[in-house]
């Protein structure tokens, strides 16, 4: 209607509609953007039996891969060629893995059992767990954990003795105990747990604990013993308040072995 109003008609010139002035009267068409598929497909080199694979250009960290590993699970026809880039992925569960599992179920509560009698029950549960790495990649095979596993394993066993060195130390200065006070919390439990080891033997196991909180008890009240400006009786609440911050970070700590024992019978057998 608006070409027979300004009296052009349009005309076919060469395949292109065209009013008489020349000018091009097509209407727009949508048209899909050129190569738009073909850039989110892209070609594998290599030829697999029966045509090339597409395979989604999906990358993950560093571009190597669809999850930043090497470029075999981004195209299976190209073989690998690092054999053990996946190793600790592809693991099969195997009668090693399970085993292994069993004596860390077994050996790791132990191990749980021994921090919550303030021994170093965590940093030995972290050792058994590098033994049997070792062992699993001795002679080439594939590990048993992955070494994002034993990482994580070891920052929590870090942060369980930080977590109960410093609410040792929170539970002596919630008490009104002073820098003095706060430190010898912390040196008194640790000087305590040796002691009581040695000290209080004919109590199997249970002289260690009763070491360190008495140990941090003790060392809260030499502390602000030596300020000399308050009472020997006015002192009991701060060597009151350490102990009970002394027992409660074990209980954080033992929690936090807990966790390490859920994590290493869990990767041994899913890593």
């Amino acid at each position: 209607m608006r070409d027979v109003a300004r009296g052009t008609r349009p005309r076919l010139d060469g395949g292109r509609c065209r009013d008489a002035r020349g000018a091009d009267r097509r209407p727009p068409r949508a048209l899909p953007a050129p190569g738009r598929r073909d850039r989110a497909l892209r070609r594998p080199r290599s030829r697999a039996p029966g045509g090339p694979r597409r395979v989604a250009a999906r990358r993950g960290r560093r571009g190597r891969g669809p999850l930043g590993g090497c470029r075999c699970r981004a195209v299976p026809s190209r073989p690998c060629r690092r054999p053990r880039c996946h190793a600790a992925e592809d693991r099969p569960v195997t009668l090693e893995s399970i085993v292994w599992a069993a004596v860390i179920a077994t050996v790791g509560g132990g191990c749980v059992l021994l921090t919550v009698l303030t021994l170093p029950g965590n940093w030995l549960l972290l050792a058994i767990a590098g033994v049997a790495q070792a062992w699993t990649m001795h002679g080439g095979g594939a590990p048993l954990y992955s070494w994002w596993t034993l990482g994580a394993a070891a920052a929590l066993a870090l942060g369980g003795e930080l977590l109960e060195a410093g609410m040792g130390a929170a539970g002596a200065s919630a008490a009104g105990a002073r820098r003095r006070g706060t430190w010898g919390a912390v040196i008194g439990s640790l000087v305590g747990a040796v002691l009581g080891t040695f000290v209080l033997a004919f109590i199997p196991l249970f002289g260690t604990l009763v070491g360190a909180l008495v140990g941090a008890g003790l060392g809260a009240f030499i502390g602000e013993l030596s300020y000399g400006d308050r009472g020997a009786a006015s002192l009991m609440v701060p060597a009151a308040g350490a102990a009970a911050g002394r027992f409660a970070g074990l209980i954080v700590k033992s929690a936090v072995g807990a966790a390490m024992w859920t994590l290493l019978v869990v990767g041994a057998l899913w890593p």
